[in-house]
C-alpha cells in the first residue's frame, strides 16, 4: 500500500510538472484586449465555470460506476479519485490517467474490473455524445474533422499502430472475459433497460458539460477579446468546441489534446473570426481550462478536507 501511495504521488508530481511547462510556454505575447481588468476578471469567471465540467463529467462516471457495482458511491470519494487522475492527463500518453484511477480507486475497496469497465464506458459514452451532437448540429464540420484527423494519423504513420494496440486491447479484454466471470458479469449488465437509462442520463450530462465548455469559447470571443460575434454563430463556436474535444481526444500521444484541438478550431472558425484573432482565443480557451483542471482538483481535496474534518 505504501508503494502505491509513493507512486501516487509521483504521478501527481509528474502532472503539475508538465502543468507547469505548458504555463510556461504559453505565448500571448501578442494578444490585445480592449479592457485588460475586465478580462482577467472574466477569465477568472470562465475557469470557475469551466471547473464545473469536470463535476459534471465526474458525477456521469458516478453513475457508471455505481451502475456496475449496484451500490451506492460516496461522490466525495469519486470526486477525489476523478479530480486528481484528471491531472495526469497531461502527461504524454493516454492511459496514464486511466491507470491513476485504479491506482486511486483501490483504496475505497473498488474492484478493479468495476474501474476497468467504468472506464472503457466513459470513453465510449465520451466519443458517442461528441459524434451525435456533431452529426445533429452540424454534419459538414463533422466529416472535415475526420478527414483532418485521418490525414494527422496517416502523416505521423500512426494508423496501423492504432491497429495493433486495438487488437491487443481486444485480444486481452477476450482473454479476460473467458478467464474472469467478473467481467462476463459486468458485460451482462450491459444488455438491459437500466443500461439504456444510464445512456440517456449521462448523454444529457455529457451533452451539458460540453456545452457549457463551447460557450467559454464564445464568451472568450465576446467579452474578454471584445469581438462582436452573430448570434446566428454561437452553435457553430459551441460545435467546433466539441469537434475539436473528440478530434484531440482520439489524437495518439498528444497531452490534453494539446496541439491537434487548436487546428480543428483554427480549420473551423478561421472564415468566421479570421485565424489570428481565432488563434488567440483558442490559446485563451486552453488557458482556462488547464487553470480549471488545476481548480476543480484543488476544489476536490477542499471538498474531501473539510467533510472528513466535519465528521
Amino acid at each position: 500500500m505504501k508503494k502505491l501511495q509513493i507512486l501516487a504521488y509521483i504521478i501527481t508530481v509528474l502532472s503539475f510538472f508538465f502543468l507547469l511547462r505548458f504555463f510556461f510556454t504559453l505565448n500571448l505575447k501578442d494578444l490585445k484586449l480592449p479592457d485588460p481588468l475586465w478580462a482577467i476578471v472574466y477569465l477568472l469567471l470562465f475557469i470557475f465555470l469551466y471547473s464545473l465540467t469536470i463535476f459534471c463529467f465526474s458525477f456521469s462516471w458516478k453513475l457508471i460506476l455505481e451502475f456496475l457495482s449496484q451500490e451506492k458511491l460516496s461522490y466525495t470519494n469519486v470526486i477525489e479519485v476523478y479530480t486528481k487522475a484528471n491531472l495526469a492527463k497531461y502527461i504524454p500518453g493516454k492511459v496514464v490517467y486511466l491507470a491513476v484511477r485504479n491506482l486511486l480507486g483501490n483504496r475505497y475497496g473498488w474492484k478493479q474490473s468495476i474501474i476497468l469497465m467504468s472506464n472503457v464506458l466513459e470513453i465510449f459514452f465520451l466519443f458517442l455524445t461528441t459524434c451525435l451532437v456533431s452529426l445533429v448540429l452540424t454534419h459538414k464540420d463533422f466529416i472535415d474533422v475526420i478527414l483532418l484527423i485521418y490525414k494527422k494519423i496517416k502523416g505521423k504513420f500512426i494508423f496501423s499502430f492504432i491497429i495493433i494496440i486495438f487488437m491487443f486491447i481486444l485480444g486481452g479484454v477476450l482473454y479476460l472475459l473467458i478467464k474472469k466471470r467478473d467481467y462476463i458479469r459486468e458485460l451482462k449488465k450491459i444488455l438491459t433497460w437500466d443500461f439504456l437509462i444510464l445512456s440517456i442520463k449521462i448523454f444529457i450530462i455529457n451533452s451539458i458539460a460540453f456545452f457549457i465548455s463551447g460557450l467559454i469559447l464564445f464568451l472568450i470571443y465576446s467579452f474578454v477579446m471584445g469581438i462582436h460575434v452573430e448570434n446566428s454563430q454561437i452553435i457553430k463556436i459551441i460545435t467546433s468546441y466539441i469537434l475539436s474535444w473528440m478530434g484531440g481526444f482520439v489524437n495518439p500521444g498528444a497531452p490534453g489534446g494539446i496541439g491537434i484541438r487548436e487546428t480543428i478550431l483554427i480549420l473551423l472558425l478561421a472564415s468566421t473570426c479570421g485565424s489570428s484573432t481565432t488563434l488567440m482565443a483558442v490559446l485563451l480557451h486552453r488557458l482556462v481550462s488547464v487553470t480549471g483542471d488545476l481548480l476543480a482538483f484543488g476544489l476536490g481535496y477542499l471538498i474531501k478536507k473539510v467533510l472528513c474534518y466535519e465528521k
